[in-house]
């Protein structure tokens, strides 16, 4: 190593010294480095696109009302009790006969044969209060059931991406459903409207169906 003195006497570093000390090796990046930061992006990405996504039908579901009420009371006393219980239970019979062609129909029927009980029992007729609380009993249960079928199968149809059997459980609660209102009918709405098959596609079919 050559040293240079200077005037004061401390030595001083050769030109090839300082020149080898200023051209310091440049330390490599790790390759791990540049793929860790590329994770890193695609997910924030993701995260950013998923914050965006619209929430979809089926997370907006609102509690769904009562379908049947409690027994209405009769309000008439004696003879005019027995009456309007005659007259209830033919109509809830009636009712009941049209259930195949419009399912609102058991839901009248449940009602009326739930008054026809109520006026009998106050009338004095225990008989024919046992047989009109009997047939609704068994309508109400019918009903109940019916009623949970669908919003199940509306559920799992929103689930599973089935957009045309989502439009028909949809259209069956809103008949069920026909004489509520409320957030739960609006969304059932919502669906009947985003669901609901082409109006092309029905024409074609029927066209096909004529040849």
């Amino acid at each position: 190593m050559s040293m240079e003195t200077t005037g004061l006497g401390a030595p001083r570093a050769s030109g090839a010294e300082t020149d080898g000390a200023r051209k310091a090796p440049k330390s490599a990046t790790s390759p791990v480095l540049y793929v860790g930061l590329a994770v890193a992006v695609v997910i924030g990405g993701l995260m950013v696109m998923r914050g965006k996504r619209a929430p979809s039908l089926a997370s907006r579901m609102p509690e769904a009302p009562l379908l049947l009420g409690p027994q209405p009371g009769c309000g008439d006393q004696g003879p005019a009790a027995l009456a309007r219980g005659v007259e209830s239970e033919q109509a809830a019979i009636a009712k009941a006969e049209r259930y195949a062609f419009d399912p609102h129909d058991g839901v009248d029927a449940v009602q009326l044969y739930g008054l026809s009980s109520s006026c009998y029992a106050t009338g004095g007729d225990q008989a024919g209060a046992r047989r009109a609380g009997t047939a609704e009993a068994a309508w109400r249960s019918k009903l109940d059931a019916q009623y949970q079928s669908h919003r199940l199968r509306l559920r799992l149809a929103l689930d599973r991406g089935q957009n045309a059997e989502a439009y028909t459980q949809a259209r069956a609660l809103r008949v069920l459903l026909r004489n509520e209102t409320g957030p739960y009918v609006e969304w059932l709405a919502a669906i009947e409207r985003t669901y609901k098959p082409a109006e092309k596609g029905r024409r074609n079919s029927s066209k096909k169906k004529k040849s």
